[in-house]
């Protein structure tokens, strides 16, 4: 499902699914406020103070040609 997915920096895709049942990003399940994504602060922002951690989306990133992890 590309609606989860987000790219970070272009260059390694980010899934947020296994997000989608923690905490405050069950909100992320409404595809609105998912489409409502934003880069603010050098990370990925939704309205109602909800972001992914930079670090966490340069860690969690796969790479697009092979899909193991970036390093």
């Amino acid at each position: 499902d590309t609606t989860t997915t987000l790219t970070t920096a272009g260059r390694a895709p980010f899934d947020v699914r296994p997000y989608l049942d923690r905490g405050i990003f069950v909100r992320l399940k409404n595809i609105g406020l998912f489409k409502l994504a934003h880069v603010e602060h050098g990370t990925v922002s939704w309205p109602g103070g909800l972001d992914i951690a930079p670090e966490t989306l340069w860690l969690k990133s796969t790479d697009i040609k092979t899909q193991a992890p970036v390093t």
